[in-house]
């Protein structure tokens, strides 16, 4: 674009017709705005406050974020303020004045500090607000355990054998109490992948919750692994243990069995039996939650086993 323009510009320079208007008309133009940035004018500024020399013990919770400044000077003077990021530097130790918990700043202290920023040739109207107030609270330190932060979408037939490691498994929150006494752990950026067939080993970032962002993390990125497989179901029959009979009371129930079905790596299929699975009734519970019925739990499966789940829900019974 700019060569572009720079082209047309010598071109309209070689033009014998059109160089002589176009000379008159850029020197109207720059008269006309000089004419207008040599009067004064009066404008709102925004400043944005940048602390230093907090103690490291301490830490900013809350303040005031900006301070709103109306200025008048001449439009070349005020020109370049337009252009820039103002910031106004506030010192922890010359310019902060602190009562009890309190830490403020007010404004006939703020005027000085923004006059030698922008010069005398700038004349400051007011400052708002008239008072600036600050919150500091010593620094505390919190262990949350790191999640992932979402699933991991794996191809058809596979998973993750056991769980997901994660290096370090948590993490130090560092901060105001007030803040992180909010934040019970930390989630990972979302995994990136999808059709996961094969072993993982990835590093994440930690991603702190909205608006939690000035705390620091003790690490920022974790390590992600885990062996993949192939996995399928399977199920068998096993023997139903109603306990905590009492003595003098004689049960029958049906089934004497249930269906579990089970979840694993396909290479684990054929070493499962019944015997590694055990299925008990709680007798006492009848008592208690006054069931016509028993309720039937899976209380032991194999080290293989990902997931298993009963087929039948109540085991009937009957006093004899």
């Amino acid at each position: 674009m700019i060569k572009e323009l720079k082209y047309k510009f010598k071109q309209l320079l070689k033009s014998k017709k059109l160089n002589v208007f176009g000379a008159f008309f850029l020197l109207a133009f720059i008269l006309l705005y000089a004419s207008k940035l040599s009067q004064n004018y009066t404008e709102n500024l925004t400043f944005k406050l940048d602390f230093k020399n907090i103690p490291e013990s301490n830490v900013l919770i809350q303040q005031d974020s900006v301070v709103e400044v109306v200025v008048s000077a001449s439009g070349f003077r005020l020109l370049p303020l337009f252009f820039e990021d103002n910031v106004l530097r506030v010192d922890y130790n010359t310019d902060i004045t602190q009562t009890s918990n309190k830490y403020f700043w007010i404004s006939k202290d703020i005027k000085p500090k923004i006059q030698s920023q922008m010069g005398e040739q700038v004349q400051i109207l007011s400052v708002k607000p008239d008072t600036l107030w600050f919150k500091f609270e010593a620094l505390a330190v919190k262990k949350v355990p790191v999640k992932l932060g979402s699933e991991v979408v794996f191809k058809l037939g596979y998973d993750v054998v056991g769980n997901f490691k994660i290096e370090p498994d948590s993490v130090k929150i560092i901060g105001s109490e007030t803040d992180i006494k909010m934040i019970n752990s930390i989630e990972t950026e979302p995994f990136p992948k999808t059709e996961v067939h094969k072993d993982i080993d990835i590093s994440l970032q930690l991603n702190l919750p909205e608006n939690y962002n000035h705390l620091k993390l003790s690490s920022r990125k974790v390590v992600i692994s885990g062996k993949i497989e192939k996995f399928t179901e399977g199920s068998v029959n096993v023997p139903v243990v109603i306990t905590n009979v009492p003595s003098n009371v004689q049960l029958n129930f049906f089934p004497k069995t249930v269906a579990v079905s089970y979840y694993l790596p396909l290479q684990e299929y054929k070493t499962v039996k019944p015997s590694q699975f055990k299925v008990e009734c709680d007798y006492s519970s009848i008592v208690e939650n006054k069931q016509s019925y028993l309720i039937p739990k899976l209380v032991k499966k194999p080290t293989s086993v990902k997931a298993a789940r009963l087929k039948q829900k109540k085991i009937e019974f009957i006093e004899l």
